[in-house]
């Protein structure tokens, strides 16, 4: 009975956090409000639970949408996504906003793979402001990823579990170009995407557990 009361707590917990923007690719590059919409050409492919035209691929190339609203400087953020790689012989950039200034980009990517690992790395722009961690990586597999960053606390997960934090990096993001496939300007992605969220608070752990179960 506890067990069920503290399941149901943090399920309610999830559900009064609201997305500011949630993008499912279900047909549309635009997100769930109808209001803003990813400009890029269009590519759907079967989601990772086999619906049909319901995730985005992105090869060579990227997508860009221009959102005024993503959390600024060193303010509270939640980024969660699904993707599956499709190449793992040279990096992905799985997304990614901000200026490349020191301090000023966040953007998560996923280096080529070595010996069936694959460094992931949380872009600050700047050596000092990178974190980095090494993990296993398979070709064709989805998985989730999501980051966190409480205003001191930079989190990151993949499929629910904590990989890695650091409270060592101070956050001065400035940028409102959110990039899907591409590491400010450069572009280097073969994939597929599907829901997309992004939050203007920092999830707990039992948060980012229950959005990937």
């Amino acid at each position: 009975k506890t067990l069920l009361t503290l399941i149901i707590f943090i399920s309610l917990e999830v559900a009064a956090q609201v997305p500011i923007h949630e993008f499912n690719f279900n047909g549309t590059l635009q997100n769930t409000k109808n209001t803003i919409s990813f400009m890029g050409a269009e590519n759907y492919v079967t989601d990772r639970m086999g619906n049909e035209k319901s995730a985005q691929r992105v090869t060579n190339k990227a997508l860009e949408a221009v959102i005024d609203n993503l959390p600024q400087n060193n303010k509270p953020r939640t980024i969660t996504i699904w993707i599956k790689m499709n190449d793992l012989s040279s990096a992905n950039y799985i997304w990614g906003y901000g200026s490349a200034f020191n301090g000023q980009y966040f953007g998560l990517l996923q280096q080529g793979i070595k010996n069936s690992n694959s460094d992931l790395s949380l872009a600050g722009w700047g050596v000092s402001n990178n974190i980095m961690v090494n993990t296993s990586l398979i070709k064709d597999t989805w998985y989730q990823y999501s980051v966190t960053f409480d205003g001191s606390i930079s989190k990151i997960y993949r499929n629910g579990e904590l990989l890695k934090d650091s409270k060592e990096i101070s956050r001065d993001t400035q940028g409102n170009i959110f990039r899907l496939g591409e590491f400010n300007t450069k572009v280097g992605i073969n994939a597929d995407f599907d829901e997309l969220k992004i939050y203007d608070v920092a999830l707990s752990d039992q948060e980012i557990q229950a959005l990937y179960n």
